[in-house]
C-alpha cells in the first residue's frame, strides 16, 4: 500500500471531517477491489479484507467488526466464542459440513504472515470458504489502483509516485517503469513539483541514466533549495556517474543543511579517501562522530584515518 500526498500537502495535513482525497490518495493492489482474487495480508487491511468477504457483502452492510468482536471482553475460549458467532448466521452450513470442527476461524480465517509487519502474523479477515495458499498470495497481481480516485488533475501524478514507492519496496522493475511513463506524461503539468522531479530521478538512477537523474534531482532542489535530501540524491547520482567532484559538492551541501544525514558522511569520507585526501576523510569522520558520538563505525574510522599520512 502507498499513501501519496497531493501537491503542497503532507499526510499530517488531514483533519477529521475533511475529504481524504483532498489531502492524499491511498493506493492498493488491484485485487483489493476484487473479492475473487487473492491479495497479500497487510497489517492495516483487516477492515478492507472483511469488506471484501462474501459474508460482509451479502449482509447488506449489517456485518461489521463489532458483529464478531466484543471490544469490552476478551474471550476465554476463542474457538467456541467465535464458533458461536459463525453459527448465528451459518447453522445449516455447519450441519452439512463434511468434517465438523470447533475451530471455524482456524480454517476459514487463518493467521498469515503480514507482508509489511516484520515477524508478525495477522488473521485473514477475508473469511474464505476455501482459503488460498501462501503461494497464491505471493503471486498477487502487481497493478496499483486508487482506493478512491484523487482529483482528476492528480491521477497520473499520484499513481506514478505510488508505483515508485511500491516499486522500491518490492524491487519491482515493472512498477518503476510504469512510474516513469506516468510521471513523464504529466511532468509538464507539474514543472515546480519536487515530488515529480525526485520520482523521475529515482527511476532514472535505477536505470543507470545517472546524469539525467542528477539533473532531475537538481530541478527539485531549485524549487526547494533548503531541503537537504535533494542534494543527497544528487550526490548519489553524480557518484554513480563517476563525477566525484560534483558528488562531493552535493554531499557537503546536504550536510550543511542537515548535519544528521548519516549516509552523506559515509559517502564523503569514502570519496575523499578514494581521491587521496586522508585529512579531509579524517575530518569528515570527525564531523560524523561529533554528530553521532555513539557511532562505533565513526570512532574506529577516526582512529584508522589518524594513523594515515597526509
Amino acid at each position: 500500500m502507498a499513501r501519496i500526498p497531493n501537491p503542497g500537502n503532507q499526510i499530517g495535513d488531514f483533519r477529521p471531517g475533511m475529504e481524504l482525497e483532498d489531502v492524499f490518495s491511498v493506493y492498493l493492489f488491484e485485487s483489493s477491489h476484487d473479492p475473487s482474487r487473492a491479495n497479500p495480508l497487510k497489517v492495516i487491511s483487516q477492515a478492507q479484507q472483511l469488506a471484501l468477504s462474501t459474508c460482509a457483502r451479502q449482509s447488506h452492510g449489517k456485518l461489521w467488526c463489532g458483529s464478531c468482536h466484543d471490544p469490552h471482553e476478551k474471550p476465554a475460549n476463542p474457538r467456541t466464542y467465535f464458533k458461536a458467532r459463525c453459527l448465528a448466521c451459518h447453522p445449516s452450513e455447519l450441519a452439512r459440513h463434511q468434517k465438523p470442527a470447533d475451530d471455524c476461524i482456524g480454517c476459514h480465517m487463518p493467521a498469515r504472515p503480514a507482508r509489511d509487519g516484520g515477524h508478525t502474523a495477522f488473521t485473514d479477515h477475508h473469511i474464505s470458504r476455501r482459503p488460498v495458499s501462501e503461494t497464491a498470495l505471493d503471486n498477487a497481481p502487481e497493478r496499483l489502483v486508487a482506493w478512491h480516485e484523487p482529483p482528476a488533475a492528480f491521477v497520473k501524478r499520484n499513481l506514478g509516485l505510488a508505483d515508485i514507492e511500491v516499486g522500491r519496496q518490492l524491487k519491482s522493475a515493472p512498477h518503476m517503469l510504469e512510474a516513469l511513463r506516468l510521471l513523464t506524461a504529466c511532468q509538464r503539468d507539474f514543472p515546480y513539483d519536487p515530488a515529480v522531479s525526485t520520482g523521475i530521478g529515482r527511476v532514472l538512477l535505477g536505470m543507470k541514466r545517472n546524469s539525467e537523474a542528477a539533473a532531475s534531482f537538481a530541478r527539485a532542489a531549485q524549487v526547494e533549495p533548503e531541503v537537504a535530501s535533494h542534494y543527497l540524491d544528487q550526490g548519489f547520482a553524480w557518484k554513480a556517474a563517476n563525477e566525484q567532484e560534483k558528488a562531493i559538492e552535493n554531499f557537503e551541501k546536504a550536510l550543511q543543511l542537515d548535519p544528521l544525514l548519516e549516509p552523506a558522511y559515509r559517502e564523503l569520507a569514502g570519496l575523499y579517501s578514494k581521491r587521496g585526501f586522508p585529512v579531509k576523510a579524517r575530518d569528515t569522520w570527525t564531523r560524523y562522530l561529533r554528530a553521532f558520538p555513539g557511532s562505533i563505525e565513526a570512532q574506529m574510522a577516526v582512529r584508522t584515518t589518524a594513523a594515515m599520512r597526509p
